[in-house]
This record gives structure tokens, sequence and C-alpha cells, in this order.
């Protein structure tokens, strides 16, 4: 199972560009193959903000909950057993938000983000992987 970093979800919805369209490909071959991918409550609420952001209340609304529907998805808890990998990882100097996907994807034995952030390569225990890379992926499956 892959973490999928809210980035993807965002460029998925609001990006006319090649990034969103391999995003929206990532989503639709996820589907296509019945393959998992995960995400947390917080990557919802990133999303939720980005898309209120650029584009308004009710379609950040709409959008979460046709996330929240996708067949492929297992939204995880962020449980409190979580908070010591959190910090963890801030002292390496990643962002708050991004070390607790990273602890949350590692309390679940999930070692693989598909994000657009690269300060997710300084993490030893995981994999990142870009969209063109998660599409290769996907597709050897």
């Amino acid at each position: 199972m892959m973490f999928v970093d809210a980035n993807l979800f965002v460029y998925a919805e609001l990006d006319n560009t090649e990034k969103g369209d391999l995003a929206r490909k990532f989503i639709e071959l996820t589907i296509n193959k019945n393959i998992k991918i995960a995400i947390s409550v917080l990557v919802l609420d990133e999303i939720a903000w980005a898309v209120k952001k650029f584009s308004d209340y009710n379609n950040a609304i709409e959008y979460c909950e046709k996330i929240t529907e996708l067949p492929i998805l297992e939204i995880l808890p962020l449980p409190s057993s979580i908070v010591p990998k959190m910090i963890k990882y801030m002292k390496l100097g990643v962002k708050p938000r991004d070390a607790i996907h990273v602890a949350t994807m590692l309390e679940h034995g999930i070692f693989t983000i598909v994000s657009d952030d690269s300060d997710f390569d300084r993490i030893k225990e995981i994999e990142r992987l870009d969209f063109p890379q998660a599409l290769r992926k996907l597709k050897e499956l």
C-alpha cells in the first residue's frame, strides 16, 4: 500500500498542467486496478484548506466527500503513539505535518509515499515516488 500526500489530490483537482494530468491518471489507475492507497485525516485537512484557498469552501467540502468515497482509499487514524516518531523527524528538520505523515505511515507499516514534495527524500525509512514514478510503479502491478 502507498500513502498519498495531499499535493497529489490538490493537483488532481486544481491543476490543468501535466502535473494535474499525472495526478488524475494516478487516481484513475488505482481505481481501475483496485490498488489500495492510504491517507490520514490530516491529509484531508490539507486538501480542504488548499481547495478552499484556490477555489471555495463548498468545492472543498464536495471534493473531500468525493475523495472519501473512493473505493480504494483507506483513511488511517492518527494515534497518540505516533508522537515520538513525529518529534524525531521534526528534529531532523522535517515540517510538522510531513513528520506526522511519516510517523503515521510507519505506524501502519507503509514505507512508500506518493508526493511532489522532495522534503520526504531526506527520510531514509521511506521511499518517495513523484507522480511519474508512481504511475510507472502502478503500471507494473
